[in-house]
């Protein structure tokens, strides 16, 4: 069984259940796997390689177990549709659909606000969609399935109100707006 601890080379028996597109991914990654940073030969060859973190490789290590406990309809699925545009003055568009019932988009000001959704089905085999906008005030995710938010305890709009009138001067990132609009969206008025 691989362990990230190891430091030896994994091989398709060690792996099972990974796609044979990801072994060979799997094999070379396991070969940084010690806690020091040092040089050590691997048993597998007379290639020498600098060591890493063991924390990389217990990340990708997760990321590959991830990867291999998906559905397998996902692991062949196949881009239907996918377009891009980046304009020069930071505005952008995207969106992409695969044949297994994944799709999303977006538009959004680079580094400002975005919006978009995206839709994907569940393992219960229903099609679930996100509506959001990221912005000033967040990320603001909108679908029938979300947990709807509840108004915030009293004292924490008690303090918003009181940062609302003694606002903050020597704060350049300081933005009433947001500070409003955070007050309405926890008092539970939109």
């Amino acid at each position: 069984m691989f362990h990230p601890s190891s430091h030896m080379t994994a091989t398709a028996a060690d792996l099972p259940g990974v796609s044979r597109r990801l072994q060979p991914a799997a094999t070379r990654i396991n070969r940084c796997a010690t806690r020091e940073n040092k040089e050590i030969k691997t048993e597998s060859d007379d290639h020498k390689c600098t060591r890493i973190c063991s924390d990389t490789c217990v990340v990708i290590s997760a990321v590959l177990a991830l990867a291999a406990a998906q559905n397998p309809q996902d692991a062949q699925a196949q881009v239907l549709a996918q377009d891009s545009v980046v304009n020069p003055d930071g505005s952008y568009q995207y969106r992409y659909e695969t044949s297994n019932g994944i799709s999303a988009q977006e538009s959004g000001v680079g580094g400002q606000s975005a919006q978009g959704s995206y839709s994907y089905t569940g393992e219960d085999g229903v099609q679930y969609t996100v509506n959001y906008v990221a912005d000033e005030n967040g990320f603001q995710p909108q679908g029938a399935h979300l947990p709807v938010d509840q108004p915030a305890p009293e004292h924490v709009l008690r303090t918003l109100e009181l940062i609302r009138a003694n606002p903050p001067r020597d704060d350049p990132n300081f933005s009433l707006d947001a500070l409003n609009a955070a007050i309405a969206r926890l008092s539970g008025k939109k």
